[in-house]
């Protein structure tokens, strides 16, 4: 800024409102040159920047904004991908600031991209940033690749120092994304055994609206108080791959009985094959009779010829069947 230049004074005024023009001040203030301090922060302000440091920073670091936005260009150009995550490495604290700040790019893809980075080089520092995008962001998929970042040791060199599970059941129970939830759900089945972890997958896997979400969390169930809550599931559940998930857990069960039963009432009147299937599976496990009676009537059914599909096992002969076994849970004729 040339001193008396009217066009540099008017910018000067700009930032700093209310200096006096050159020939208002008193002599020997006049006399001072505009300070270089001064003139940077006129040129910062005027290019949107609060300071003269965030504009270098900023022009610095472009050359690597550039690099995580030809991450994303289609068709994928792998090498550029692996050049640009390399480069970010390399330029260490100044690219994961790149990352970080590509959180925020409105950009869905760069956001994913950038959590590609941090999910290999994240540190401690990163997780505040890294729940809030797990949280809040408005993609699915870049809420997903927040959870994995936070959650994922393999990837780096060391593991974060947080602990996870309260962001996993809040994500679990109130995400608004099924496969969100699912990943969540894949993520608490590490810790099962948790009793707050046990709540929820109990409340989701009666409630959840998702079938994908259900069987995640009737997979998770632990306990020995939880049969009646699969029973229930096994029978009245809307959807048949939730049903034979119940099914499979119910063939390990503890109470023998009671798993049976359900079983049998599957057999007898699920309208699905695949539960049907699951069913028979299960209780060729849990008895030794049925798995006996399931061998003879397979050998019988290939010397006539007639593959009897499997739930419709009947015992031919005299004398009463076995309730573990019996007719009843096989739909046959009494």
């Amino acid at each position: 800024m040339v001193r008396g230049d009217s066009a540099a004074q008017a910018r000067l005024e700009r930032c700093f409102p209310g200096t006096p023009a050159p020939s208002q001040r008193p002599a020997a203030q006049a006399a001072r040159a505009l300070t270089l301090s001064q003139a940077q922060l006129v040129i910062a302000r005027e290019h949107g920047f609060p300071s003269w440091t965030r504009l270098r920073q900023a022009v610095e670091l472009a050359p690597l904004r550039t690099l995580l936005q030809r991450a994303i260009e289609r068709p994928i150009d792998w090498s550029a991908r692996r050049r640009a995550m390399e480069s970010l490495a390399a330029a260490g604290p100044s690219g994961m600031r790149v990352a970080l700040e590509a959180l925020s790019d409105p950009d869905a893809r760069i956001r994913g991209a950038a959590l590609g980075f941090i999910d290999h080089h994240a540190t401690d520092a990163c997780v505040p940033q890294l729940t809030h995008v797990a949280l809040h962001d408005p993609d699915a998929d870049v809420r997903r690749g927040a959870l994995h970042a936070l959650m994922c040791e393999r990837c780096k060199p060391e593991p974060l120092q947080l602990d996870v599970q309260p962001l996993l059941i809040q994500l679990f129970r109130g995400d608004a994304n099924r496969r969100v939830r699912w990943t969540a759900a894949q993520a608490l089945g590490h810790r099962a055994d948790d009793p707050m972890v046990q709540a929820a997958f109990r409340e989701a896997a009666l409630e959840d609206s998702s079938a994908l979400v259900r069987r995640a969390a009737v997979g998770g169930l632990r306990g020995q108080d939880v049969l009646p809550l699969l029973a229930h599931i096994a029978e009245h559940d809307p959807d048949a791959h939730v049903r034979v998930a119940a099914a499979q857990r119910l063939g390990h069960a503890p109470y023998l009985q009671l798993a049976c039963d359900v079983l049998q009432a599957a057999l007898r009147g699920d309208p699905s094959p695949q539960v049907k299937h699951e069913a028979h599976q299960a209780l060729k496990r849990l008895s030794p009779e049925y798995r006996r009676l399931a061998a003879q009537r397979a050998r019988e059914a290939n010397l006539a010829g007639d593959p009897l599909p499997p739930h419709r096992l009947r015992r031919r002969g005299s004398g009463p069947v076995p309730k573990i076994a019996g007719e009843s849970l096989a739909g046959g004729r009494r």
